[in-house]
């Protein structure tokens, strides 16, 4: 704690605040509460876990040398409906499960693919494993009437999300794989939360979640972001809402008594 300082509790939740696609503006005002802050603890965050395990980056694809995209809707699957939207989009392939395994069948009569940019729809088939990752492209190739047979496909949905926030956390930096800073003021998470149900982070230990400033800030203004572990952008449906508790050490200890 800084000598001398104050602090305060501040509620955020986006009940109170504006959706921008992405973004989460929240408006404080400019009372002393959010005036000369110089370090954060985050108390907690409440999130509702209900982004789909079916989402923009697992839900298209392309086969063989046919530059069209096919998708199946966005949403929350288990494996029949899984089976039943995938055949529904494909023409190469029948999609099928026995109770245990996964499989894919090439139906076109001659060599063909399954290519997407990103290896999210592999992963959550389960057939990581089989891809090629091309310059622009991941394939799972397949020879005439060849028969792929996996696991079930993953279809727990988000592990873990991060709340982000330039104004919050701009000296709490974490960093994606491919060494990119990102100022991150928690990450929630679901392993343990069923869809449809919110997930808590709490702090426990306060000095390995502080965040301090290198200048004093006026936090009258925050805007919130919501990453997915690969730090993709990820929104929050309208009728739910992000929730954080903030304790907030002022730098004038005058500041809260006037």
């Amino acid at each position: 704690m800084h000598a001398g300082s104050e602090s305060s509790l501040l509620y955020l939740s986006s009940e109170h605040g504006e959706r921008k696609a992405n973004e989460i503006v929240i408006s404080l005002g400019n009372t002393t509460h959010v005036r000369k802050v110089v370090k954060l603890i985050p108390v907690s965050v409440t999130l509702p876990n209900i982004f789909p395990n079916v989402n923009q980056y697992k839900n298209t694809w392309r086969e063989g040398v046919d530059p069209t995209l096919l998708s199946i809707p966005e949403g929350q699957y288990d494996v029949d409906s899984l089976v039943v939207a995938l055949n529904a989009a494909s023409g190469d392939f029948t999609f099928s499960h026995n109770g245990t395994s996964f499989v894919i069948t090439n139906v076109s009569g001659g060599t063909t693919a399954i290519r997407t940019t990103s290896s999210d729809l592999f992963e959550l088939l389960g057939f990581q494993d089989q891809i090629v990752k091309g310059t622009t492209e991941y394939v799972l190739s397949f020879a005439s009437s060849d028969v792929f047979v996996g696991g079930l496909p993953n279809l727990g949905g988000e592990k873990v999300v991060f709340v982000m926030s330039h104004k919050l956390a701009h000296a709490n930096m974490c960093f994606g794989g491919d060494g990119t800073q990102y100022d991150c003021v928690a990450h929630v998470d679901f392993t343990q939360t069923d869809y449809g149900q919110s997930s808590i982070f709490r702090v426990d230990d306060i000095d390995a979640h502080d965040i301090d400033f290198y200048y004093h800030n006026n936090l009258d203004v925050v805007t919130l972001y919501l990453y997915d572990s690969r730090f993709r952008d990820l929104i929050l449906p309208n009728n739910y809402h992000l929730r954080i508790v903030l304790r907030a050490h002022h730098k004038d200890t005058k500041l809260l008594s006037n």
